[in-house]
């Protein structure tokens, strides 16, 4: 547990982002008296430096991370599409394994898709279908989001992410590429340790242990689904499916955020769709910080 927590980007400045999450969407009309945001502020402004790092601050610690990522994004966004984010992602419960329903998650890991994206070409990611758009120099990216809350869904979830690529591009054309963005944070194991499906400490000591088993679990899960993604609707409009995962790392007295992203490409090196959007995601997507 950090001995100095406001000093530390896991508490002040993510405590921050939550209230000005509320605060944003609160300006544009969306007022519920009490969401799991209320719940996680309320989690982080009560830790004193002998708090135990339980699950309940594990939770309210990870969500606030990620929405310390994505807020500078979404308070950008026009107040009409602010408001239908924000119904959402104030929607949920405050545990993520008790949701019966995704949408608040999903909603969540679109706009921080759209965040990433936008921290590396400002101004030309938007929001709406397929869930992000980006334009860049005459080229243009179509991303499905899935979050999964349950690992045995993945084939099922880049089915529906095939659909609405095809839905959103039409008859595909040399300057769009089509990308399904899966993240799989909440069902990944940590260290050597397989946690039981959508109930997770975020919580890594060993950081380079965690990298390397979430790589062996993006690869496994690679091929395993290998033949479903060589369906007629992959073949047309599916350039690449990227896989992430996120964790809140605890060192000593230091604590951040580290991530993994590995992009299975289904378009040649050569591909000039590919060449423009690679290293635009490798940096989108890079590890810890």
């Amino acid at each position: 547990m950090p001995t100095d927590p406001s000093s530390d980007i896991s508490f002040s400045s993510a405590l921050k982002a939550v209230e000005d999450l509320i605060a944003a969407a609160a300006r544009v009309g969306v007022r519920p008296p009490q969401t799991r945001w209320h719940k996680y502020a309320k989690v982080l402004r009560g830790i004193v430096p002998t708090t135990p790092y339980d699950a309940t601050v594990a939770e309210a610690l990870w969500e606030a991370t990620e929405a310390e990522e994505f807020f500078p994004f979404l308070q950008r966004l026009p107040d009409e599409l602010l408001r239908a984010h924000a119904r959402h992602l104030l929607s949920g419960q405050v545990r993520a394994h008790d949701d019966t329903d995704n949408k608040a998650r999903n909603t969540q890991w679109e706009v921080a898709v759209g965040a990433r994206l936008d921290s590396i070409l400002p101004g030309a990611v938007s929001l709406g279908e397929p869930d992000v758009v980006v334009q860049d120099r005459g080229q243009h990216l179509h991303v499905a989001c899935k979050r999964l809350s349950s690992a045995n869904r993945l084939g099922d979830r880049l089915s529906d992410g095939a659909t609405q690529l095809a839905a959103s591009m039409g008859t595909a054309h040399a300057n769009t590429l089509g990308l399904i963005a899966v993240d799989l944070s909440r069902v990944m194991p940590l260290n050597t340790a397989e946690l039981e499906a959508n109930h997770r400490s975020p919580v890594v000591e060993d950081v380079n242990a965690w990298e390397h088993s979430t790589i062996q679990v993006f690869d496994k899960q690679l091929r395993e689904q290998s033949a479903g993604m060589d369906t007629h609707r992959f073949r047309e409009h599916v350039g690449g499916v990227l896989l992430h995962s996120r964790t809140t790392v605890q060192i000593g007295a230091v604590s951040y955020v580290d991530r993994v992203a590995r992009t299975a490409w289904r378009l040649p090196p050569t591909d000039p769709r590919r060449h423009h959007w690679e290293p635009v995601l490798e940096r989108a997507f890079g590890g810890r910080h």
